[in-house]
């Protein structure tokens, strides 16, 4: 079924059948976006424009109201789009607009949508050309063979589950924590990125025995180039990196060169295996950390971009990158659960100084 045959009540169902043998029911899947813009747009613009983007692609479900927000409500306004759950009926976009027109936040469940689709998403909102760098990989480099993978994924989450960032918390707590961090970064690469979640972990975790764990960095990527301007939908595939001995952004770029893209994933829940699945081997399955980078756009009415990924599993981490010619940022997304607020502080500092010296 295409995207324009899919009526609004059908959507939030649909996107719960994309990830649903992705496992971890415990997550929101709602990916974020925040761009700031030299030129200001007013909400009654983005409304429309959110109306018509909703009427070609009725895959996104109702249309989303507005939300305009003041500065001190910034913070607040991103973990309840990150946090909250996309029930029944309900939009799986989510829109943000500060007072003074000039920052935009997009979020989507990411079974409707991709980082590079929410960028498009973006782009429609503001009625921008938010055309990006990230140049994709082609169809032909996924393989087949979901079943076989998965029997072989397994029997590696039995054997060797992957290793995760200490916790560090007094105190249970439910959704995540959304973190960012400037960073100077002559080349702001996705192997930078990966080597910079490897060397991070090391440094993080110190004398912690791993228990024969071993350090996996998923990282997300696109069936498609980011120009033109990509539609608000989803053409993603991942890549599992055994980043063990990862040290420097070159050994990154060799792994992520040498390492094939998981099969993809049916439209299913499996009956609710995978859910199920999920609970059961909760502390062994997913990766160490996912990251995700959406490359360099080059509006010059862009002047920031920020973007965070879903991460799973128990101790969830996830590490974003968007660049435009002038700023990059990088983020940090923690499980609220297994660190504080200031342990994510510290985490994020702690990612960020080895980004900068790994992209010099």
């Amino acid at each position: 079924m295409t995207s324009s045959e899919v009526r609004p009540d059908e959507a939030v169902a649909r996107a719960r059948r994309v990830v649903g043998l992705y496992g971890d029911p415990d997550v929101t899947w709602s990916i974020v976006l925040a761009v700031r813009f030299a030129g200001a747009r007013r909400a009654d613009d983005v409304e429309t424009r959110a109306g018509a983007l909703v009427a070609r692609f009725p895959h996104l479900g109702q249309v989303p109201p507005v939300r305009v927000y003041a500065p001190a409500e910034e913070g607040e306004l991103l973990a309840a789009m990150a946090d909250a759950e996309y029930r029944d009926h309900e939009p799986l976009l989510r829109v943000g607009l500060a007072e003074d027109g000039r920052t935009l936040l997009v979020a989507a469940h990411h079974g409707a949508t991709d980082g590079l689709g929410l960028l498009g998403a973006a782009a429609a909102l503001a009625d921008a050309d938010l055309t990006s760098s990230a140049r994709g990989i082609t169809r032909e480099a996924q393989p087949t063979g979901f079943l076989r993978r998965t029997v072989v994924r397994l029997v590696e989450v039995l054997v060797h589950p992957p290793v995760r960032f200490a916790a560090e918390t007094s105190e249970p707590a439910s959704g995540d924590l959304l973190l960012s961090r400037a960073v100077t970064a002559p080349r702001p690469s996705s192997a930078a990125l990966v080597a910079a979640a490897a060397t991070s972990l090391r440094r993080w975790n110190g004398s912690r025995r791993a228990g024969g764990r071993r350090l996996v960095v998923s990282m997300g990527l696109s069936r498609r180039p980011g120009t033109p301007v990509a539609p608000p939908d989803r053409d993603t595939a991942y890549v599992r990196l055994p980043a063990d001995g990862i040290t420097g952004t070159a050994e990154a770029a060799d792994l992520m060169r040498a390492t094939d893209p998981e099969p993809a994933f049916p439209e299913t829940d499996g009956g609710g295996a995978g859910p199920l699945a999920a609970r059961l081997l909760a502390n062994r399955l997913g990766a160490t950390v996912l990251v995700s980078n959406l490359g360099v756009v080059a509006d010059p009415d862009v002047l920031e971009l920020r973007f965070w990924p879903v991460p799973t599993g128990p101790s969830g981490c996830a590490l974003g990158l968007a660049s435009t010619p002038t700023s990059t940022v990088l983020t940090v997304r923690l499980r609220r659960g297994w660190f504080s607020a200031a342990a994510g502080d510290r985490l994020a500092d702690l990612v960020a100084e080895e980004f900068r010296a790994l992209a010099e």
